[in-house]
């Protein structure tokens, strides 16, 4: 994964516009109804300033599946029907302090793993082990939209 090139803005997809039911899927119950008003302006910056919407997941557990698996199988579920998945998928398991970030096909070309990397160990998951999700959550979307600009 590489940096993106920030000459063509992308575009929001067939997802349509964005709210709070259809932007941050909290099945852990980690975000406060105010967490996720404020965690939602951050999102909806995000997709004015880089013209991709991003699908945040929290769930308790994995169950039998690995982190990549459920993270693939969440992008179909919100890509429809869709061939690709448009915008960034972010997925925190709390229950197995597991986290991935997924890129669509659109911002996918030119972003370092390695940056990914650093940015859910660096930035998320010392937030996540203090039980603060929104604020990883927040500090992850900020330096997403860093490498994708």
């Amino acid at each position: 994964m590489l940096l993106a090139s920030s000459c063509n803005k992308k575009t929001t997809g067939h997802l349509g516009e964005s709210n709070i039911e259809n932007s941050i899927f909290d099945n852990a119950s980690r975000l406060t109804t105010g967490q996720k008003d404020s965690l939602f302006q951050v999102i909806k910056a995000f997709e004015t300033d880089i013209g991709s919407r991003i699908i945040i997941v929290t769930t308790d557990s994995l169950g039998e599946e690995e982190i990549n698996e459920f993270t693939l199988s969440k992008s179909r579920e919100v890509q429809g029907t869709s061939d690709y998945f448009y915008g960034v998928l972010i997925v925190v398991s709390s229950g197995n302090q597991e986290t991935r970030i997924l890129f669509g096909q659109e911002l996918k070309e030119g972003i370092d793993g390695n940056a990914v990397g650093k940015i859910i160990s660096e930035d998320m998951m010392p937030s996540f082990r203090k039980n603060n999700f929104s604020c990883g959550l927040k500090l992850g979307i900020q330096k997403i939209k860093e490498i994708v600009k």
